[in-house]
C-alpha cells in the first residue's frame, strides 16, 4: 500500500532500514539492498 500511495503522489524512490529477517520481505516487493538501507525505485 505504501508503494502504491507513494507512486500516486509522484514519489520516485523510497528508502528504509530493515532487519536481517525483514530483508526477504522487502526484496519480495521490489526493494533492493543497499549498504545500510533498502531502496525501491
Amino acid at each position: 500500500m505504501l508503494v502504491k500511495d507513494a507512486k500516486s503522489m509522484g514519489i520516485l524512490a523510497i528508502s528504509l532500514e530493515a532487519t536481517v529477517m525483514g530483508l526477504p520481505l522487502y526484496e519480495k516487493y521490489g526493494f533492493t539492498k543497499m549498504k545500510n538501507e533498502m531502496e525501491f525505485i
